[in-house]
C-alpha cells in the first residue's frame, strides 16, 4: 500500500476524484418537468452551497408566471430575515439568467411573469443561509396575450 502525502488531499487531487464531489452536493438537476403543460408545483430545502433546478421545455410561445414563497418562520434573532431567503432565476438554454424574483425573506413571497418563445429553459432556486431554507415554488402557463395593466414586462427573452 502506498503512503498518502498531504498532496493526495489537495484541493487538486480532491477535484480529479469525481466521486467525492457527488458526496459534497445534492443533485443539482432537482427535476425534468417535461413540457410546461399548465401548471407545476414543488417545494424543497436550498442553501447557500446547494441550489434546486427545475428545468422545462415550451413548445410554444407562452406567458410564464413563476411564484416562490419562503416558508421559513421568521426568528426573534433575525428579525430582518437577511440570512434566511431565497430567490428564484429563470435561465435560458444557455444559462443565462433572463428574470429572477426578490431575495424573499422568511414568510414572504415573489413572483413575476415573462413571455417567452418556444424552446428549454430552467428555474434555479438559491439560499442564502448555511443552513437550510425551505421553499414553494409555482410555474403557470398562459398562451394568451397579457392584457394586464400591471408593472411586469411581458416582452420576449433574448435567447
Amino acid at each position: 500500500m502506498k503512503d498518502r502525502t498531504l498532496n493526495d488531499f489537495s484541493a487538486r487531487a480532491l477535484n480529479r476524484n469525481s466521486a467525492l464531489l457527488n458526496t459534497r452536493t445534492r443533485n443539482r438537476l432537482r427535476e425534468d418537468i417535461g413540457t410546461l403543460r399548465n401548471r407545476f408545483r414543488a417545494s424543497g430545502e436550498v442553501n447557500k452551497d446547494e441550489f434546486d433546478t427545475y428545468r422545462f421545455q415550451l413548445r410554444q410561445t407562452a406567458t410564464i408566471k413563476v411564484s416562490l414563497e419562503n416558508e421559513e418562520n421568521l426568528g426573534f434573532f433575525d428579525v430582518f430575515g437577511t440570512k434566511k431567503r431565497v430567490q428564484a432565476k429563470l435561465l435560458n438554454g444557455n444559462g443565462s439568467t433572463l428574470r429572477s424574483t426578490d431575495r424573499v425573506r422568511p414568510e414572504g413571497e415573489d413572483d413575476f411573469r415573462i413571455r417567452l418563445r418556444a424552446g428549454t429553459y430552467s428555474i434555479r432556486v438559491t439560499g442564502r443561509s448555511e443552513k437550510d431554507v425551505e421553499y414553494e415554488l409555482e410555474l403557470a402557463r398562459s398562451n394568451r396575450n397579457s392584457d394586464d395593466d400591471d408593472d411586469f414586462d411581458d416582452d420576449f427573452d433574448d435567447n
